[in-house]
């Protein structure tokens, strides 16, 4: 039966699957490609290649667009992470997820690194947490 509803799926959409699949150490990993997001009464589909970031704010988790639309999405930061493809999106810090595409630079202070995102998400701290600063230089530099 699940083979039939994603055949059935990329007949009817081809372009718009839901998970996109990914070759990761001979394994199969599915990555989100599309967020379905409430607006008042609406349910609004969103591209993940349209997602600038992902951010928590006021106890809520939001994503933004690269047209600065913001949304609050019902699901923690750690399960957000862990449907996003690593090579377009990098958990910075407990509060902050952006895409590879919303970097504009890192900034160098007291030692620390932080990412200017574009748009930028509200007051939500950019700053590199310690233990990933290596692995965010990585990322930015293969991406």
């Amino acid at each position: 039966l699940g083979g039939a509803l994603v055949f059935a799926l990329q007949r009817v959409t081809p372009s718009n699957t839901v998970f996109n699949n990914q070759q990761d150490n001979k394994t199969s990993r599915h990555y989100r490609v599309r967020w379905i997001v409430r607006l008042g009464n609406r349910i609004v589909p969103v591209m993940t290649d349209q997602i600038a970031c992902f951010f928590s704010e006021d106890k809520s988790n939001y994503l933004m667009t690269f047209d600065g639309e913001r949304y609050i999405v019902d699901a923690t930061m750690d399960a957000i992470s862990e449907e996003l493809d690593p090579e377009l999106f990098f958990r910075i810090n407990r509060s902050c997820i952006p895409a590879l595409g919303a970097i504009g630079s890192a900034v160098v202070n007291a030692g620390r690194y932080a990412g200017e995102i574009h748009p930028k998400p509200g007051d939500v701290s950019t700053v590199v947490t310690r233990s990933r600063e290596s692995d965010f230089l990585h990322w930015l530099e293969k991406g």
